[in-house]
């Protein structure tokens, strides 16, 4: 049986959005690195995350969004968890974290940005948010999920705030990841 692995809407979904302490609304992100090893048995996600901030943010305050499904390891420069009261996500054509965020689901961090204005990042969890209906019933609805990771399949939408979420802006990125025997892994981009 074929199996999928499909990491959805990360061209929009890292596009996203929290605000950023006194950021200029001109900065433009540089991109993200994300090494991603993934084990459906266990439903757990492992990533290796190296964000490029915009240059002029150096010596800044910023915050991100993350998934409270997953525990920071190791983060350079270091990130503080603060009140996430008042998080408000994103919402676009490709999704919303909204619900996610309404639930108490995700954590708020905020760092000084370093004078090289990159943040490395480690972190794991295990990612299965339960399927849930659509808000109005259709005769041939369906239902839909944030992220989840199983024998089943695995499917990682923006919604899910498995990256570090920062604003809206759109952002390049790379991906890695393990793909178990069998599976297949999808993504937008070149390759």
């Amino acid at each position: 049986m074929r199996r999928l692995l499909a990491i959805a809407g990360l061209m929009y979904a890292l596009a996203p959005g929290l605000v950023m302490a006194q950021q200029d609304s001109s900065a433009e992100f540089a991109g993200y690195q994300l090494n991603v090893a993934i084990d459906p048995a266990s439903n757990l996600l492992e990533v290796d995350a190296t964000v490029q901030l915009p240059p002029e943010l150096a010596g800044e305050q910023v915050e991100f969004l993350l998934t409270n499904a997953v525990e920071i390891t190791a983060a350079e420069p270091a990130v503080e968890p603060v009140s996430a009261a008042g998080a408000a996500g994103f919402s676009g054509i490709n999704g919303t974290s909204v619900d996610l965020t309404e639930r108490g689901n995700v954590q708020r961090y905020s760092l000084r940005v370093p004078d090289d204005a990159t943040l490395s990042l480690s972190y794991r969890g295990t990612v299965n948010f339960a399927l849930g209906g659509q808000k109005e019933q259709y005769t041939r609805g369906f239902q839909s999920t944030a992220g989840i990771i199983g024998d089943e399949g695995i499917y990682l939408a923006g919604s899910s705030l498995w990256y570090p979420y920062f604003s809206n802006d759109l952002v390049t990125f790379g991906l890695m990841s393990n793909v178990p025997e069998g599976w297949h892994l999808i993504s937008q981009g070149n390759g």
